[in-house]
């Protein structure tokens, strides 16, 4: 009796791309017109010492190479979506003086291909190179300590990740949607894996480290190549869908008991796992020695053999060893030839001895065999050579002169570089054999004066910012300040990075001392400013903070005034936002201190909108509607004070598929069903009488044939 067949269809949905939020501005931006770097903008950082890349245009194309310096000082940085949507961009190098990569650094980046990262990098934000469809393989440096937020999601083409660092934590979706990675070493130091971290990707085997004690829901969910998987003793639960469609896993390696095995939490959804065939009391490293190997038929050339593998536990299989198929040698074996004695000449297989292209050679004494050319080749100033040699007796023919190539010189070499008062020199070098010409002179640079500096209170100076010299001096004249007013505090907000906040500028004061207390502790000294303002960047979610602000001029103090309590509250981090069947998902980590969340949403065509506030830290916004792209972002609130947001997290919107038809043919199985506005592809599926849903292709078209 044939069984009836229930069909269905899905859509595996491309995420759009982050945008950001307004922020506020830098101290000041500089356009880059040094070659290589037209197309960067570079910001100043605020310890005046060193710059941020800030910025790329959409237009650059081809590899491009960050500068180590820029103004001379150096680059340390590449700020949050420095290179968003550079679609153009293959090759991008990042010097050794960046320490520093930021939030969707390069997300969006479709076209790129390799993106080498310095052993520098000790900091690197969320979704760095999300999108990042061509990009092949990556290097994480030593410094880095965990693997974030989506930092490889919907690298699709990604076949190789290398983590050189004892890395403690591979974060939720990190390699989601990598549909090319088939493995990767995860080092022992790891302790946690997040959430979904290799959902739909192409992992075929995977080694769980000894440090890990729980398999959160969905990590390995949707990975259909999954076979193999090596699962530590220390592993005490296996969360809701962790190996959810793992439907070719057939081999699971516990290093634990049988008893211990039965032990483990074990989440809903995880029938692939547990159908699997365990091994139990088998560490990772005795997995490839746990079978004993027996040939029971040698393959040949021409004959398949068959090889029996026993497993101590009473597991066995056989496995087909492919005829290997002749070996021939590309070189001709010759006997007793020569141009004028008739011999034969053929190619041979290393394996067996089997003789092919058998050929009877001419006893005519001008019928040279003559091979490729034999090469001499030519340099900058001596000439080369070629000529031919017959492969049977060794005459020379066709004697050809190469003539010499001449010089190739590169870019300048500097030979000692230019200071404010002395000359430079500099040559060029032909990048073939080394020789030297076009020498010239580098001209001084001249001094840079600095701004005014005080050095003392009666004198202050203007120095070379190169060399240090000192240019100008100038006397101080000084003012006596018997009094100053107290400072009010003003404006305390909650920012992404702290509690900021202002007062009122003090007539006769020089500058400001800044101090702060937790309630009921005491007052602590922040450090000293000149301006109006302030952002303490040392606080803890949920805490309360006093702050006061002394005026002074010389030994002159002014008195203080204590501000109002302010209680700081992190911004959330949205950890999944996902589109489903009852609308788009959202959930994100709960914030110390917070007693409820605000939700807002946006999109291409309008700002931010407030769907409300929950207490949990989920949402299902259900107001969607098909082929739209939302974004959405969260602050946490308590009373009436609210945290900063982040960057909105974008979802899209798909209308779901309807079946058309579905009908017997010669062929198989045909189906067909509506177009999705928006949809670039659609994956179907099909379950028959007692199973679950199996994936059996993917196509840009409206219609399939299950053959």
């Amino acid at each position: 009796m044939k069984k009836a067949l229930s069909l269905m269809l899905a859509l595996v949905l491309a995420f759009g791309v982050l945008v950001s939020v307004p922020f506020a501005e830098a101290p000041f931006s500089i356009i880059a017109n040094a070659a290589g770097v037209e197309d960067l903008t570079f910001t100043l950082n605020s310890d005046g010492a060193s710059y941020t890349l800030s910025g790329c245009k959409t237009t650059a194309s081809g590899d491009l190479t960050v500068p180590a310096e820029y103004e001379g000082l150096p680059v340390t940085a590449i700020a949050t979506k420095a290179f968003y949507n550079c679609n153009k961009l293959e090759s991008i190098t990042i010097p050794e003086s960046v320490t520093t990569l930021a939030d969707s650094v390069f997300s969006g980046c479709t076209a790129l291909v390799s993106v080498s990262v310095p052993n520098s990098v000790t900091s690197m934000g969320s979704w760095v190179f999300y999108n990042c469809h061509n990009l092949r393989s990556m290097v994480l440096p030593k410094g880095v300590t965990s693997v974030p937020h989506c930092t490889f999601y919907a690298c699709n083409n990604m076949v190789s990740v290398v983590i050189k660092g004892d890395i403690k934590s591979i974060a939720t979706n990190a390699f989601g949607y990598c549909e090319s990675l088939e493995t990767i070493a995860i080092p022992d130091s790891v302790t946690t894996i997040g959430d979904s971290a290799f959902r739909y990707s192409g992992i075929t085997s995977i080694k769980i480290p000894e440090g890990v004690t729980a398999i959160k829901k969905s990590v390995f969910e949707f990975c259909s190549d999954l076979k193999t998987i090596s699962i530590p003793a220390g592993v005490t639960t296996i969360g809701n869908k962790a190996f959810y469609s793992c439907e070719n896993m057939d081999k699971v390696y516990f290093s634990g008991s049988s008893a211990s095995w039965s032990e483990v939490t074990l989440g809903t959804y995880n029938t692939c796992l547990t159908n699997a065939q365990t091994h139990f009391e088998v560490p990772a490293e005795e997995i490839n020695t746990h079978y004993t190997k027996e040939i029971i038929t040698p393959a040949t050339c021409l004959a398949d053999g068959e090889v029996l593998y026993t497993c101590p536990c009473g597991h066995d299989y056989k496995e087909v060893v492919s005829a290997y198929g002749h070996d021939y040698t590309s070189e001709w074996t010759v006997e007793n030839s020569t141009c004028v004695e008739k011999g034969t000449r053929y190619h041979y297989c290393t394996r067996c001895g089997d003789k092919k292209d058998v050929q009877i050679l001419s006893l005519d004494s001008e019928a040279h065999s003559y091979g490729d050319w034999i090469v001499t080749d030519a340099t900058c100033e001596i000439d080369g050579e070629k000529h031919k040699e017959c492969e049977l007796c060794g005459a020379v023919a066709e004697k050809t002169v190469l003539p010499a190539t001449g010089h190739s010189f590169g870019e300048f070499i500097i030979d000692k570089e230019a200071t404010c008062e002395e000359d430079g020199a500099k040559h060029k070098e032909c990048v073939v054999c080394g020789a030297e010409a076009d020498a010239q002179t580098i001209p001084a640079t001249g001094h840079i004066a600095s701004d005014w500096v005080v050095v003392s209170e009666t004198e202050k100076q203007k120095k070379c910012t190169v060399c240090g010299v000192v240019l100008e001096t100038e006397i101080i004249e000084t003012e006596i300040v018997k009094n100053l007013k107290s400072p009010k505090v003003k404006e305390l907000k909650n920012e992404i990075d702290g509690i900021s906040f202002e007062w009122n500028e003090i007539e006769g004061a020089k500058g400001y001392i800044v101090y702060r207390r937790v309630t009921g502790g005491k007052w602590q000294k922040l450090g000293e400013v000149t301006g109006c303002s302030y952002v303490d960047k040392n606080v803890k979610s949920g805490a309360m903070y006093i702050y006061a602000v002394k005026a002074y001029n010389g030994k002159v103090k002014s008195s203080y005034r204590s501000s109002a309590p302010v209680k700081f509250l992190e911004a959330p981090v949205i950890n999944e936002c996902n589109g489903t069947k009852s609308g788009n998902f959202i959930s994100w980590d709960k914030v110390k201190g917070a007693n409820g969340y605000i939700v807002y949403r946006k999109t291409a065509e309008s700002g931010w909108v407030n769907l409300g506030m929950v207490k949990g830290t989920s949402f299902i916004d259900r107001r969607v509607k098909g082929s739209e792209e939302y974004y959405y972002t969260v602050k946490a609130c308590s009373g009436s004070t609210r945290s900063a947001y982040r960057e909105g997290t974008p979802v899209a919107s798909l209308c779901t598929p309807v079946l058309k038809a579905a009908k017997a043919s010669e062929k198989g199985i045909e189906i067909s069903w509506n177009k999705v506005d928006g949809a670039e592809k659609y994956t179907v599926y099909r379950k028959t009488d007692g199973s679950g849903w199996k994936k059996v292709g993917t196509t840009s078209k409206t219609s399939y044939v299950d053959t």
